[in-house]
């Protein structure tokens, strides 16, 4: 059964906080540590159904544990109820590529929120409104150098607040945020994202 898995070269630090990912599928189980890569194990009996526990043994202090079910997350999602004031939309994916990432108004207008460029390790954070498929009027772009780095898990937070949408990248605030424009609607009801190159696993608002 041993020869029955993919493994890759990620370590932990003895006494450091790290967080685990196990991700389970059709065919076994993946593992990420701090959202690397680290084993792919085959099932050992037919039907993942099977597994009811999660046993941890030996010098492990567990701090949280939780139960995601992921989504098969498409270019175009909308969402059940509006993105307004006060809410936020959570992203886990893992980067394949450049991507970029867009919310939409009630009124059919793509609000950009931010792209990545792999190569440069740099986070474009944007408040571009497009009307319909037209570029208009970009009111703050900024760039900042960030470690995303392809096939690593990340996370995004965006905060749609009533000064400013806030970014969160890998907990941490990315800054200067975006002071809201005048013609930028409060609502937004759909999350798309394009580039093709980022696999999205789980958007929660």
């Amino acid at each position: 059964w041993m020869r029955d898995y993919e493994t890759s070269n990620v370590s932990v630090v003895q006494g450091a906080r790290f967080e685990c990912r196990i991700r389970v599928n059709e065919t076994g189980f993946e593992i990420r540590f701090n959202g690397r890569f680290a084993h792919f194990y085959k099932h050992r009996v037919p039907s993942r159904k099977e597994y009811q526990f999660l046993v941890v043994k030996h010098n492990l202090e567990v701090f949280e544990y939780r139960i995601q079910k992921e989504l098969t997350v498409p270019y175009y999602q909308k969402f059940t109820e509006p993105l307004m004031i006060g809410d936020f939309i959570y992203i886990n994916g893992i980067m394949r590529g450049n991507f970029a990432v867009f919310l939409q108004n009630e009124e059919g207008n793509s609000f950009q929120l931010l792209s990545a460029l792999l190569e440069t390790s740099t986070v474009r954070i944007c408040a571009v409104l497009k009307q319909g498929t037209n570029a208009a009027n970009s009111s703050s772009q900024s760039l900042r150098s960030f470690s995303l780095k392809r096939d690593v898990e990340f996370e995004i937070v965006i905060a749609n607040k009533f000064h400013a949408m806030e970014y969160y990248v890998n907990g941490e605030l990315l800054t200067p945020v975006m002071i809201r424009a005048p013609d930028v609607a409060e609502r937004f009801n759909v999350f798309r994202h394009c580039g093709g190159k980022i696999e999205v696993k789980i958007v929660a608002y």
